[in-house]
């Protein structure tokens, strides 16, 4: 597992967990303390209950359970909710605690923040930093999970361990980030008495856990949006997906898409996902790329595709992608530009790249089913 910690901020909505706590012994307010016999525990009531942390706390009642796990609220840092009916605003919120991810997250629709932090039951120097971050809709929940866990980054490079919680969870590095419905959530446990790697083994101990009631607690919204559901599973890499918002490719009009990433041997490339309305609509996409003064159709094909080299930035190289409709969905094949330096001999770029006709097979493939 990665080493590198995470620079991630953390939003969250909260919920108050029901088992007693210990606050540190610089905790003030402990009354009925004996002098030389050290403070006593805190009264479930004071520490881990809503009464008298602030009124943001019952926004984060309503959403998540009442506990989790072995860890309860701390008192001493109120669950804070950031949104339009909220006692702060979203934009509070990107100046706080999201700062310039905050561009990111706006683009995809987030439209709530909530923020709070758990203390280990008994020893108070455990917590667990929660974050949940609220989406328009699930598209865009899922299109900004999906940035954070992956990017620009190689999935093959991800060090990252799955988590079984309903919708979608990953453990790096000694953080937590997962998806469900509209909601992203962040979980990272701290403690300043541990070393990096009691850090991480104390995590990996917890966070799992946490992480599913958490998501449990979650609402049932809608599952994978469309186009992510239309990617092929077989030859994909581990955690390859990404949905992109905007304009796929760069072309005006072609809306939302999927990418998975995929291998075969020293072979990669990627699976490019449209889903539109109805297949007329799937078909002015393929005229659209048609049009393009670099587009060509490909002849012979057992259906109508076109191929064409993804415009990109002069520093990365180019990406050829073959494409072609299947019903309502708009299909291709491109190379995975990840594996592709600028300058790259031709047999090497021959042993990791598709060919055309390659890709063609493919995407026949894909049309067959």
């Amino acid at each position: 597992m990665s080493r590198a910690p995470w620079s991630l901020a953390f939003c969250l909505c909260g919920g108050i967990a029901a088992l007693a706590c210990q606050l540190p012994a610089s905790a003030k307010g402990n009354a009925g303390s004996v002098e030389g016999s050290g403070p006593p525990a805190v009264p479930v009531a004071a520490a881990c209950s809503a009464e008298g942390v602030g009124a943001d706390s019952a926004v984060a009642i309503a959403v998540l359970p009442d506990q989790l796990g072995a860890f309860c609220l701390d008192p001493l840092a109120p669950p804070r909710a950031y949104g339009a009916s909220d006692s702060a605003p979203l934009a509070r919120a990107c100046e706080r605690v999201l700062g310039p991810g905050c561009v990111d997250e706006r683009l995809h629709g987030l439209d709530r923040v909530v923020t709070l932090r758990y203390l280990k039951a008994n020893d108070p120097e455990g917590s667990v930093e929660v974050l949940l971050s609220r989406f328009e809709d699930t598209e865009g929940a899922y299109a900004h999970f999906t940035q954070r866990l992956l990017g620009e980054r190689d999935p093959l490079g991800l060090e990252l361990d799955p988590l079984d919680v309903p919708g979608a969870a990953v453990l790096e590095s000694g953080n937590v980030i997962g998806w469900r419905g509209r909601h992203v959530f962040r979980l990272r446990y701290s403690d300043a008495r541990e070393t990096l790697d009691e850090l991480l083994a104390t995590a990996e101990q917890y966070l799992p856990e946490l992480a599913r009631q958490l998501s449990e607690s979650l609402p049932d919204e809608a599952g994978l949006p469309d186009p992510m559901q239309k990617l092929p599973e077989t030859e994909r890499v581990p955690f390859g997906v990404r949905l992109v918002l905007g304009d796929a490719l760069g072309v005006a009009g072609l809306g939302t898409s999927a990418r998975g990433y995929y291998r075969d041997g020293d072979k990669r490339w990627r699976v490019l996902a449209i889903v539109r309305p109805d297949a007329e609509s799937a078909k002015d996409v393929l005229g659209t790329l048609g049009r393009r003064p670099e587009t060509k159709k490909i002849k012979g094909a057992p259906f109508d595709a076109v191929q064409f080299t993804e415009r990109r930035l002069p520093s990365e190289p180019h990406v050829g992608w073959v494409v072609g409709q299947r019903g309502n969905v708009i299909y291709g094949i491109g190379d995975e530009a990840t594996v592709l330096p600028e300058f790259m001999p031709a047999r090497q770029e021959a042993r990791v790249k598709l060919s055309l006709h390659e890709k063609l097979v493919k995407l026949t493939r894909i049309h067959l089913k």
